[in-house]
């Protein structure tokens, strides 16, 4: 999870298109991949949960992300499957607490920093 979210920020997008597994029914090409991920701006990943029960595995997370000044949250629980020797995401269920960032600015971090909002994630 952590090396796919590093390659969305450095815009790896053929790296992302390596790491769906091959049993994923619907692999996008890289360059729907880009297209849907080059203008946003990553700024937090929060891994939550981690469950391994080989040859599969499921990772929870929250990621916080800006697109065009707009802040959001996207949380998902993605399975992932263990194949020709590396971790694939094969799909995920976007939790109900996704969406456009609607805290307070004064308020707690999504990120569980224990700082503002304004002064963490959300620090431009």
């Amino acid at each position: 999870m952590r090396s796919r979210y590093s390659a969305y920020v450095l815009h790896e997008f053929k790296y992302i298109h390596r790491t769906y597994s091959r049993t994923h029914s619907a692999i996008p090409s890289v360059e729907d991949i880009a297209d849907s991920a080059n203008d946003t701006q990553w700024l937090k990943l929060n891994v939550l949960d981690t469950q391994i029960m080989s040859p599969q595995g499921q990772v929870e997370f929250r990621v916080i992300y800006k697109v065009q000044g707009v802040a959001y949250q996207l949380h998902e629980r993605s399975d992932f499957f263990f194949e020709e020797n590396q971790w694939g995401y094969s799909g995920g269920e976007i939790l109900a607490d996704s969406g456009e960032i609607t805290q307070p600015l004064n308020g707690p971090c999504l990120c569980g920093s224990g700082k503002k909002l304004k002064r963490c994630c959300l620090r431009t």
